[in-house]
């Protein structure tokens, strides 16, 4: 059965968007999903199941929503979509510091405008590619500071999207091959 990365997006950050993890575990189990997993308490889960990714993706948000009365964006991925994400390594040398180089995963590819407000940004030293659904992003100054991502997080690029840092992204990986 294949295995779903479900990344939620800022859920358990300080007082706010409380989703807890074994409680998440336990709901997603009885709406039928198998080998659910969570790593750390940010919002990342493995599951498995034949639906499909946007499936996932929905009944996860209706959980949360019915068991919190939370609207928690729910971004999927399958392990070889994880795995293309760390193959495509658009910014060599990032890697080397895995605290500030973030993958910003998205639901849909980017907008015209939104790939407009990337390249016509003004970023500093900052770093950034698009592939696909994701943006990685570098920056010397720690992700607290970033720019791009400030920008990411705007409505104008036509995309919803949730970060997780390179080290996250291949425990990630790893889990979900682990399945």
């Amino acid at each position: 059965m294949p295995t779903h990365v479900v990344l939620l997006r800022g859920v358990n950050l300080g007082a706010r968007n409380k989703v807890p993890m074994a409680r998440l575990r336990e709901l997603l189990t009885e709406l039928g999903y198998a080998e659910v997993r969570t790593f750390l308490q940010s919002g990342n889960v493995l599951l498995s199941s034949r639906r499909s990714g946007s499936r996932v993706a929905a009944d996860v948000r209706a959980a949360i929503a019915g068991e919190w009365s939370l609207d928690i964006p729910v971004i999927t991925r399958t392990v070889s979509e994880l795995g293309a994400v760390l193959a495509a390594d658009p910014l060599p040398g990032a890697s080397a510091d895995p605290r500030c180089y973030l993958v910003t995963f998205l639901d849909a590819p980017l907008s015209a405008d939104g790939q407009k407000r990337l390249e016509t940004g003004e970023f500093g030293d900052e770093q950034w590619a698009v592939i696909g659904r994701e943006v990685y992003t570098w920056t010397a100054r720690g992700i607290h500071d970033a720019k791009v991502i400030r920008a990411l997080g705007s409505k104008a690029v036509g995309a919803t999207g949730t970060a997780r840092n390179w080290d996250t992204v291949r425990k990630l990986h790893a889990l979900a091959l682990d399945g």
